[in-house]
């Protein structure tokens, strides 16, 4: 265990009156000392409060997606017969062999562009 001395030496007169200057300077201090110690407290304690009103904000958030996600099955909706030619396709997995095309592609026709006309 470690044992610290500090000696303090003090020095005065205790017949000499403070003057008005120090008097002023002390009284400045104390009432700024007093002015700024409650923002002081209030800086200390705002990173707590943030942290924890962010800690409680992704608890209620995953909390919330766990429930939604229990409960609720999402199933892709049919679509409308007019609708049908805007629905996702599948990517194709490899190259196919085109031996029957009607009508003719642009000599300028950039190559790996899937067409999708009609309803199938």
């Amino acid at each position: 265990m470690a044992a610290a001395i500090m000696a303090f030496q003090v020095s005065g007169n205790i017949l000499r009156r403070p003057s008005s200057l120090s008097h002023s300077f002390d009284h400045f201090k104390n009432t700024l000392s007093s002015v700024f110690k409650p923002f002081l407290k209030d800086s200390q304690q705002i990173p707590m409060q943030i942290d924890v009103s962010k800690s409680i904000k992704n608890a209620y958030v995953n909390l919330l997606d766990a429930f939604v996600d229990s409960v609720f099955e999402f199933v892709d909706q049919p679509l409308l017969p007019s609708q049908s030619n805007f629905a996702p396709v599948d990517e194709l997995k490899e190259a196919l062999l085109i031996t029957n095309i009607e009508g003719t592609i642009p000599d300028n026709f950039p190559e790996g562009v899937y067409i999708r006309n009609g309803l199938y």
